[in-house]
């Protein structure tokens, strides 16, 4: 799948976790081969469509999905705070597969998360950029601040089937939000 590439980068830490310093980001290829995959490394067996695509000149992989997970009642176990990011990802085998691909010479390979989706919720409301920031940055680095899980984000938002759907509708707080 070929797409233009909409994607929010975030600087790759250098061991500070407040927040990570814009030293060591992966620079952009001049040419960009995009695709998506669905993929959420449960069997590192499945991973032969990626891993061919990669071979095959894709150098930016999208995963999909993950989401914003608000509670405001309780706060998370693990950070202290109210928001979290929830994921189909088994996170232990991507790391593995993220060096796979470092050992056969793909380490140039932009690893990005997308949020959202068709049909897909939009970002939560009550929140600040700063905080959604912050819930990503605990996700992505938490205890490796010198290799994050991904590279950015791409804000895939989109609509929905349903007409009277609230996604079908950008807020001026999702959109401040996005940056």
């Amino acid at each position: 799948v070929v797409c233009s590439l909409t994607s929010q980068l975030f600087a790759l830490g250098t061991g500070s976790m407040d927040p990570p310093q814009a030293t060591q980001r992966k620079p952009l290829p001049d040419k960009i081969l995009v695709a998506y995959t669905s993929n959420n490394c449960n069997n590192l067996d499945d991973m032969k469509k990626v891993t061919k695509s990669v071979q095959d000149g894709v150098n930016v992989l999208i995963w999909v999905f993950v989401k914003f997970e608000s509670n405001v009642d309780n706060k998370d176990a693990s950070t202290g705070r109210k928001l979290r990011i929830q994921t189909s990802q088994n996170i232990p085998n991507f790391r593995r597969y993220k060096q796979k691909l470092r050992d056969m010479g793909y380490g140039h390979v932009l690893n990005l998360v997308a949020f959202g989706g068709w049909n897909g919720q939009h970002l939560p409301s009550g929140y600040t950029a700063n905080e959604l920031y912050d819930a990503f940055r605990d996700f992505n680095f938490g205890n490796f601040a010198d290799d994050p899980l991904f590279d950015g984000i791409d804000w895939d938002l989109e609509g929905h089937d349903d007409p009277k759907s609230p996604t079908n509708v950008f807020t001026k707080e999702c959109l401040d939000q996005m940056g």
